[in-house]
């Protein structure tokens, strides 16, 4: 097991922290278990991205495929 304070600190708004103690207590759980368990729903379940315009409005939310650099430098040079 990975200590992660090496790389980023959580820190929780009163609510969240006495959320945390709660359900801890009624877990019977530690409440670093409940934060690794919550970590592990969220990589269950997956993001899917949801894109948006630089400021300028919404995007739609639609997956798009990544884009190959040197197809665009062929695209646009017409070589390589």
């Amino acid at each position: 097991m990975r200590k992660t304070t090496v790389y980023s600190t959580v820190y929780l708004n009163e609510d969240e922290a006495e959320g945390l103690r709660l359900l801890s207590g009624a877990t019977g759980e530690s409440q670093a278990e409940s934060i690794r368990e919550g970590i592990r729903r969220l990589l269950r379940e997956g993001v899917s991205r949801k894109y948006h315009s630089m400021g300028k409005g919404e995007g739609t939310g639609e997956v798009r495929p990544r884009w190959n650099p040197d197809a665009v430098h062929k695209k646009t040079l017409g070589r390589y």
